[in-house]
């Protein structure tokens, strides 16, 4: 990644910061993909794993055997569920707000011979 934004030569301490800043919004971001599908593939493994027990190729004596290991599976997988979320709704709260760098647009600057000098009224 290259921290000399301008091209001048020189990374500038704004510079520095403003990449330092740029890499912590992206590993936010990764670790925020990382948790999503963390959470889908619980859901979907609960999902499966109900579906295949109710399977007329799974006996009855088996899936009473599996039983207790599938309702800790369950818990398991709905502590994860339920931890992803309730994070989620606590991080929206108090989500701090991100300044937008936009470098292609400039505020609205008139030529300086259309500013009035006070010094000529």
């Amino acid at each position: 990644m290259d921290y000399d934004l301008n091209k001048d030569g020189i990374v500038s301490e704004n510079e520095a910061e403003l990449m330092a800043r740029i890499n912590d919004l992206e590993n936010l971001d990764k670790k925020a993909d990382q948790q999503r599908r963390m959470a889908w593939i619980a859901m979907i493994s609960m999902l499966i794993i109900t579906f295949a027990l109710f399977l007329p190729v799974v006996p009855d004596s088996r899936a009473e055997i599996l039983s207790d290991l599938v309702s800790m599976f369950y818990v398991a997988n709905a502590g994860i569920i339920a931890a992803f979320f309730g994070v989620e709704a606590y991080t929206s709260i108090n989500k701090p707000s991100v300044p937008v760098v936009n470098k292609t647009r400039r505020p609205n600057k008139q030529p300086e011979e259309d500013i009035e000098n006070p010094e000529d009224r």
